[in-house]
């Protein structure tokens, strides 16, 4: 059974890794093509009409969890009728949440476009025009949560390759439509975008209908379905919330005090994180329902197993990949775009940084939310993430700061939610041992990030700003990281495993029989 599973969450990491790697190749030159065409200060428009949007879907994240989690939940306990029901009620709750969410654009949302974003007069129709397009996006979307939770409950990652293979050609022909096209380019660029949204939504609902039973059920409300899930929405809204509003909140601070050149150097930070956290977020996607199925049957052991491979590779994969990129992060955006907005590359590197810690609270978050009590994670977390950082970035700011310091905030409060969730992992799931992830999954991986940063100032030490350094480190760090996590992070039966699908490998590429490694 468990080598079943972890043959399944092997499969569905590749698919997600082929889905990553193609929206990693569009988004890097789309981003590029987009910032030109735009202009910096179109892009930081785009960038924080869209941030006001985002900051009211924390009522959808929320729900999209709870989704996610009973669904995989109740495939876990294997009872088909409960499966159905959870799904035509988290389909009538999304209705209700995209009717919330929508008023609460048009009033909320529109007076902070209005009133209190810093936007030159001759683009705010524009704004407002995109604002619009963000808005019908965020609404198609939310209706779209309950269907892609039956995609990944039933570990069907190989859909979400398939589709992003039409994704990628969709995107790429808005670029293409927005280099040729004779209108305003914002308002053109905002209109092709919500049809891409519109396109992909279309495509995933109709898979839904023809594979899975349960999602062709109507919306339904039924209170012993209806209230646990509410309750953990309820909650998850709080947590989500105070993540959005301080998210968003900062992006409106600094552009207060820098205006939207510091949205546009934030916008390509998040780009950039965007790409590279698409690669552990594919770690976390597979393993996520395994996770979740293994607290649903009882299996404890399996569920703390699962979670240190999680933590262990996600962060050996960001880890590196950031490493990478904070030494040749000026020459790689100077390389990637034609024009760096100021401060874009250390925001970038702190950025980075501070996710390899995120990264980690994603795994344990995960775990708390399969035992279905997330009260206290959400309010604690939750608060510290509002009520902390968002001062603390404003009175920095206040006092005159540089804009890096709102995300040196951010960095050192990272570590403190992330602390808090494992002590509440362990008070939630009884049985897990806590240590043994800290000791097995992060102090091993920690060690062969510390060898790599080491390698990677040997290497600046001795060559020049390049191409062929970027070339150099990149292959030289992969290399060592590889073999210091067999040496000091992978256990006896990981090493088993590993030789012996290199082994199987060997075999397929030479076709002659190996022997025993």
């Amino acid at each position: 059974m468990e080598v079943s599973s972890n043959s399944q969450i092997a499969k569905n990491a590749i698919f997600l890794y082929v889905r990553m790697l193609l929206s990693l190749v569009v988004s890097l030159y789309t981003s590029r093509v987009v910032l030109d065409v735009l202009g910096v200060s179109d892009y930081g428009i785009y960038s924080i009409v869209g941030g006001i949007v985002l900051m009211f879907s924390f009522l959808n994240i929320s729900m999209s969890s709870a989704t996610s989690r009973f669904m995989a939940f109740e495939i876990g306990k294997g009872e088909i009728n409960r499966i159905n029901k959870t799904f035509s009620n988290s389909l009538a709750v999304h209705l209700i949440i995209t009717l919330v969410v929508a008023v609460l654009l048009e009033t909320v949302g529109l007076w902070i476009l209005m009133d209190k974003i810093v936007i030159d007069e001759n683009r705010m129709f524009a704004a407002q025009v995109v604002y619009q397009f963000s808005v019908l996006s965020t609404l198609v979307g939310i209706t779209q949560v309950p269907y892609n939770a039956a995609i990944i409950a039933h570990e069907k990652m190989n859909v979400y390759a398939y589709v992003e293979l039409a994704n990628v050609f969709l995107k790429l022909g808005v670029v293409y439509l927005l280099s040729i096209g004779d209108f305003d380019k914002l308002i053109l660029y905002g209109f092709l975008m919500l049809t891409v949204t519109v396109s992909i939504m279309i495509t995933y609902r109709l898979y839904c209908w023809r594979h899975f039973e349960e999602c062709k059920q109507r919306p339904s409300m039924e209170k012993k379905f209806f209230k646990p899930m509410l309750s953990f929405a309820a909650w998850g809204l709080y947590g989500d919330g105070c993540y959005s509003l301080r998210q968003q909140g900062t992006n409106i601070v600094l552009n207060m005090f820098f205006g939207t050149v510091v949205n546009a150097a934030n916008g390509i930070a998040s780009t950039v994180l965007g790409v590279i956290s698409g690669f552990t977020m594919n770690i976390l996607t597979a393993f996520r329902p395994q996770i979740i199925k293994s607290y649903a049957s009882g299996n404890i052991q399996r569920m703390e197993q699962l979670i240190v491979y999680a933590i262990k590779y996600s962060l050996l994969l960001i880890g590196v990949l950031s490493i990478i990129l904070c030494y040749e992060m000026d020459y790689i955006l100077a390389l990637w775009l034609k024009n760096v907005p100021e401060y874009t590359p250390w925001i970038c590197r702190i950025i980075l940084i501070s996710f390899c810690v995120v990264t980690c609270s994603f795994v344990i978050n995960t775990g708390i939310q399969a035992s279905g009590s997330v009260k206290l994670q959400s309010f604690i977390v939750g608060s510290i993430s509002l009520f902390c950082i968002l001062p603390c970035t404003y009175a920095c700011l206040k006092l005159g700061y540089s804009p890096y310091s709102a995300y040196v905030c951010y960095g050192v409060f990272t570590i403190v939610m992330y602390v808090c969730s494992l002590a509440i992992l362990k008070r939630q799931v009884h049985g897990i041992v806590v240590i043994n992830i800290i000791k097995s999954g992060m102090i091993p991986i920690i060690s062969v990030l510390s060898i790599s940063v080491l390698l990677c100032y040997g290497v600046c030490m001795f060559l020049e700003e390049s191409f062929t350094r970027v070339i150099v480190i990149t292959l030289s760090t992969i290399i060592i990281s590889i073999l210091a996590t067999y040496t000091l992070a992978m256990s006896v039966e990981e090493k088993k495993v590993a030789r012996r699908y290199l082994k199987k490998l060997l075999q397929k590429l030479t076709h002659k029989d190996i022997h025993e490694l």
